[in-house]
């Protein structure tokens, strides 16, 4: 057994000296009376070392990468999607006066930024639902070094969609009156959810 303690009796017996004639002696870096104790104390703390060598880093398969617990993102449920856009983006967007709404619904979680006119007032909707297949017909943008899948596009509202290994994340958006191109709108509200979520 690997780091088991010989008793001193047992050990492998060395020469103390050149000359021939000498007889072989137990070797022992203790005094004979403490010999054992000394031995098994080493023992000891001879397993703790390797006990502690031994633990290894857990990984895990994240989007085909090798991950470390603490490259980790965060599991979906962990994070509140009302709290993703930047006041920046909300400007932008048209959203800054909207009171943002958590959606609960088991299948389409998520957070609801709605004007009281769909017509009038911009929209923004965020989903964070199970893993999916991404259409092999979809426009691919980059955001942030991440592919983003062009789900839809009319005028200035259309949806993106985020395809991960353990999450898919949609950012759908309305610009109702609001003069600003739909490319431009999502891919503001895009980059800081995949920012929220640790995927940037």
């Amino acid at each position: 057994m690997r780091g088991e303690f010989v008793p001193e009796s047992d050990a492998a017996a060395c020469w103390s000296g050149e000359d021939e004639g000498m007889e072989p002696r137990p070797f022992s870096f203790f005094p004979p009376r403490r010999s054992r104790l000394a031995g098994i104390a080493a023992f000891a703390g001879a397993a703790l070392l390797l006990s502690g060598c031994s633990v290894q880093e857990v990984t895990h398969t994240v989007n085909g990468e090798d991950v470390s617990d603490a490259e980790r993102p965060l599991a979906a449920d962990e994070i509140d999607a009302c709290t993703a856009l930047s006041d920046e983006t909300l400007e932008a967007l048209g959203l800054a006066e909207l009171e943002p709404v958590e959606l609960t619904a088991a299948d389409a979680p998520g957070c609801d930024w709605s004007g009281i006119n769909d017509y009038t007032t911009p929209s923004l909707v965020i989903w964070v639902t199970e893993p999916a297949t991404p259409s092999e017909d979809d426009e691919i943008v980059t955001i942030d070094g991440v592919d983003v899948n062009v789900w839809s596009i009319a005028g200035n509202s259309g949806r993106y969609v985020a395809y991960f290994d353990d999450v898919t994340l949609s950012v759908n958006y309305l610009g109702a009156e609001l003069d600003i191109d739909a490319h431009d709108a999502l891919e503001l509200a895009m980059s800081d959810v995949l920012e929220h979520y640790g995927r940037s």
